[in-house]
C-alpha cells in the first residue's frame, strides 16, 4: 500500500487515465448518437420528501454577490460567515453544527469538494472557487440514503452542476457599500455540437469592520464540451486566489459595556491566503438510451494560509496566542458510474454501479504567530490519505404505484501520517465501512407520493487524531438515519413537502486544528421535521417557504449536560420570486435562524436572527446602442439585510483573555 502513495507512481498511473478518457474525442465514428441521461419513467423521481433539485431560473431571481448566498435556497441550511471572506463558511443543517464542512458533502460536477485533514477543521469545505453565475443546478440530499455519496455524507449533501455552454456572453460590474466591487465576464462559442467558455471574476470588499477586511480574490475558468458519436467529454480547468483580513471572534461583555464596539477587533493581523488550482474530465460513453458509463478523473492543487487568535492573551501573557494554520495539498482521484435499463415481464429495473478512489498528499501544520510573525512551531505533519469505494444501487419499479431502490456502499480509507516535529504522533491506520440504504416510494395517487428511506452513512476523523497515541480517535464516525415523508401536487403549480427523519451518529468527537488535539464527546440522537411548500402563483410570479425544527442530545451524559452546542433547533424561510415578460424581475426574501444552545449544560446561547434581502431588476429590450441587435443590458440592485438587523454571525462558548495581565472572559465570543 505505501509503493501505491509514491507520488512518481501514482502520477503516472492517473495521466495515463486522462490520455484514456481523450482517445473519445480524438476518435471517428460514423453513428451518431445524442447523449442523454437515464431517466426511469415512473410515478415519482425523487428518492426522498428531502431530495430537492434546483435550477437556474430559480437561483438567479437570488441575491448571490457569493457562490455562498445561493445555499439559502436549501431548507433548513443556514451558511454563516467569519474571520474574513476568504475563510469557508459554516454550515448548519438538520441539528448539526457542521463546522466548516464535517456533516454536509459537497460536490461540483461529482468533483469531492471537503477537504479530509485539514490544517484548520476536518472536512473544511471554501467554496468562494465557485462563480455563481456559471451554476446551472443545484442538487440537495438529506440525511445518508443514497448509495452514491460516500464521505462527510451524514446531515445531508450538495451538488452543484455548472453549465457545459453559454448561450449570451455576459459582462458586469457591481458596486456597493463598505468598498464592495465585483466584476465578471462570460464569453463563449459554440460550433457543429462542441462548446467553449472562458469566465472570469474580480471581488473586493472591506466589510464593515473598523479594522478593514481587504478581501480580494480572483477566479479564472475554461471550459470545452465535445461531442463525438456516442462519446460526450467536458475539459475544465480553473485558478482561485483569495487574499483577506480578518476582525475574528469578540467577547460579547466587551461590546456589551461599550469597550468595543460590534464591528471592532481585538487583533488586527488576522487573515488569510488562500488558492486552487484544478483539471477534471468528465467523460460519458451513451451506446443506447438504456446504458451509460461516466468516467471522471481529477487533480486539484490547494495551499491555505490562515491567521486567528481566540483567546488573546490566555495562554501566553507576553506575545498572545495567536496561531497560524497551513495546509498544502495535492488531490487525485478518478470515479466510474454505469447505469442501465431492463425490463422483466412489467417490473423495470434501474441497475446502477460505480466506484473509484480519493488520494490526498497534505503537507499542514500548526505555528504560534505574533503579528503574522513565526513564534515557534506547535504540529508539522506529512499525511497521505488514500480512499477507495464502490457502490451497487437497484432501483425496481414493482407497479405503477410502487417503487423500491437498494442499495450498498463500501469504503475504505488508508492513512500515514509523519510526525516532523518528533512529537510521537505519527503512524499508519486501515479501516473499512459498509453502508446499507433502502428507499421506498408510495404513489397511490398521481398527486401523492410518500417516501420511506433508511441508510447508513460516516464522516472520516482527522488522519492525526487517528494515530494519536494519548487521544485516538475512530477512523470512521457512522451515522444510521431514516425519514418518513410526502411530497403532494394538489393542483398545477403548487406543491408541499412534509418530512419527519432520525439520526444516530456514533460520535460527535473532532479533532482540533486549533489546538492540534483531539475533543473528546459522545454519541447523540438527533429527530426532526421539515416541511416545504413552493407556489407558481402566476407564470411570472412564484412564492415559496420552508420550516425546519430540529431536536438533538448527547447520550450516554447526565440530563443537563447533554446539549449539542450551535445546534439550530428551528429554521426559517421564505419568498416572493419575480420574472416578468415586461423586463421587471427580483426577490424577496427571508432567512431565520432560532436561539441555540452554545455549550453542553445550555447557561450560554446564542442569538438567532432574521434577515430580509431584496433584489431587483429590469432588463432593457430593443436598445439601439449595440450593433448587435440580440445583445441586452440590465440594470439590477440587491439589498442585503434590508431591515438593517443587529445580529450576531458566528456566536462560540470560548474562555479568553482580551487584555494582557487582564481578566478572564468565559462567554459568548462573535
Amino acid at each position: 500500500m505505501d509503493v501505491f502513495l509514491r507520488p512518481d507512481c501514482f502520477a503516472r498511473l492517473f495521466f495515463l487515465w486522462l490520455v484514456l478518457i481523450s482517445f473519445p474525442l480524438l476518435a471517428h465514428e460514423d453513428t451518431v448518437y445524442q447523449a442523454q441521461e437515464i431517466v426511469v419513467e415512473t410515478p415519482s423521481l425523487l428518492p426522498a420528501a428531502s431530495k430537492k433539485t434546483y435550477s437556474k431560473d430559480i437561483l438567479e431571481l437570488r441575491p448571490h454577490v457569493t457562490i455562498n448566498q445561493l445555499l439559502e435556497v436549501v431548507p433548513g441550511l443556514t451558511v454563516i460567515q467569519h474571520a474574513g471572506g476568504g475563510k469557508a463558511t459554516q454550515y448548519y443543517l438538520r441539528g448539526f453544527d457542521a463546522d466548516h464542512g464535517t456533516d454536509i458533502r459537497f460536490e461540483l460536477d461529482g468533483l469531492p469538494i471537503n477537504l479530509v485533514s485539514h490544517g484548520h477543521g476536518q472536512g473544511f469545505t471554501d467554496l468562494n472557487f465557485i462563480i455563481p453565475e456559471l451554476v446551472e443546478s443545484l442538487e440537495t440530499d438529506k440525511g445518508p440514503y443514497q448509495a452514491d455519496q460516500g464521505d462527510f455524507a451524514t446531515a445531508g449533501s450538495v451538488a452543484f452542476k455548472l453549465k457545459k455552454e453559454i448561450k449570451a456572453n455576459e459582462f458586469a460590474f457591481s458596486g456597493g457599500r463598505f468598498n464592495t466591487w465585483r466584476g465578471l465576464g462570460l464569453w463563449g462559442d459554440t460550433w457543429d455540437r462542441h462548446a467553449f467558455y472562458f469566465a472570469s471574476e474580480v471581488y473586493a470588499t472591506d466589510g464593515p469592520f473598523e479594522n478593514d477586511e481587504n478581501f480580494l480574490k480572483l477566479n479564472l475558468w475554461g471550459r470545452g464540451h465535445f461531442h463525438q458519436g456516442n462519446w460526450e467529454t467536458t475539459l475544465t480547468t480553473s485558478f482561485y486566489q483569495g487574499d483577506w483580513n480578518a476582525s475574528g471572534q469578540i467577547p460579547l461583555p466587551l461590546v456589551e459595556s461599550g469597550v468595543l464596539s460590534r464591528f471592532g477587533s481585538l487583533d488586527p493581523s488576522e487573515g488569510g491566503q488562500t488558492r486552487r488550482f484544478q483539471f477534471y474530465a468528465e467523460s460519458q460513453w451513451t451506446p443506447s438510451d438504456r446504458q451509460q458509463l461516466k468516467i471522471l478523473p481529477y487533480y486539484y492543487h490547494y495551499d491555505f494560509n490562515l491567521f486567528s487568535n481566540f483567546t488573546f492573551f490566555l495562554e501566553d501573557p507576553v506575545n498572545g496566542d495567536q496561531i497560524e494554520q497551513r495546509d498544502d495539498r495535492e488531490v487525485f482521484g478518478l470515479k466510474l458510474d454505469y447505469e442501465r435499463i431492463d425490463e422483466w415481464k412489467k417490473v423495470t429495473f434501474k441497475s446502477r454501479m460505480g466506484g473509484g478512489f480519493r488520494l490526498d498528499w497534505i503537507t499542514n501544520s500548526l505555528n504560534h504567530t505574533v503579528e503574522r510573525e513565526f513564534l515557534s512551531s506547535m504540529v508539522s505533519n506529512h499525511i497521505r490519505q488514500l480512499n477507495p469505494y464502490f457502490f451497487l444501487e437497484e432501483d425496481f419499479q414493482l407497479t405503477s404505484w410502487f417503487r423500491l431502490v437498494a442499495g450498498l456502499r463500501w469504503d475504505s480509507i488508508y492513512l500515514k501520517v509523519e510526525d516532523l516535529l518528533d512529537q510521537g504522533v505519527e503512524g499508519s491506520h486501515f479501516g473499512q465501512i459498509w453502508q446499507p440504504k433502502l428507499s421506498m416510494i408510495f404513489s397511490p395517487h398521481q398527486k401523492l407520493d410518500v417516501f420511506l428511506n433508511f441508510g447508513r452513512g460516516f464522516h472520516s476523523n482527522d488522519a492525526r487524531g487517528v494515530v494519536d497515541p494519548v487521544q485516538s480517535a475512530s477512523l470512521f464516525a457512522g451515522a444510521w438515519g431514516g425519514e418518513l415523508g410526502f411530497r403532494l401536487k394538489p393542483k398545477p403549480g403548487l406543491e408541499v413537502s412534509v418530512a419527519a427523519w432520525l439520526l444516530h451518529l456514533e460520535s460527535e468527537l473532532v479533532f482540533v486544528g486549533d489546538a492540534g488535539t483531539t475533543e473528546p464527546s459522545d454519541a447523540s440522537l438527533r429527530t426532526g421535521v421539515e416541511t416545504e411548500v413552493s407556489w407558481k402563483i402566476l407564470p411570472w410570479l412564484w412564492a415559496y417557504g420552508n420550516f425546519t425544527w430540529t431536536h438533538g442530545q448527547l447520550l450516554g451524559v447526565p440530563s443537563g449536560l447533554d446539549a449539542i452546542a450551535l445546534a439550530p433547533s428551528w429554521t426559517l424561510g421564505a419568498g416572493l420570486s419575480a420574472d416578468h415578460s415586461s423586463g421587471f424581475y427580483g426577490s424577496l426574501s427571508l432567512d431565520a435562524i432560532g436561539d441555540r444552545p452554545a455549550n453542553e449544560d445550555n447557561s450560554l446561547r446564542a442569538e438567532g436572527f432574521m434577515i430580509w434581502n431584496l433584489m431587483a431588476g429590469y432588463r432593457f429590450k430593443n436598445l439601439k446602442i449595440f450593433p448587435n441587435p440580440e445583445s441586452r443590458l440590465a440594470l439590477q440592485v440587491d439589498v442585503i439585510n434590508l431591515f438593517n438587523a443587529h445580529y450576531r454571525s458566528a456566536q462560540f462558548a470560548t474562555t479568553s483573555r482580551p487584555v494582557a495581565g487582564g481578566a478572564v472572559v468565559d462567554d459568548i465570543h462573535f
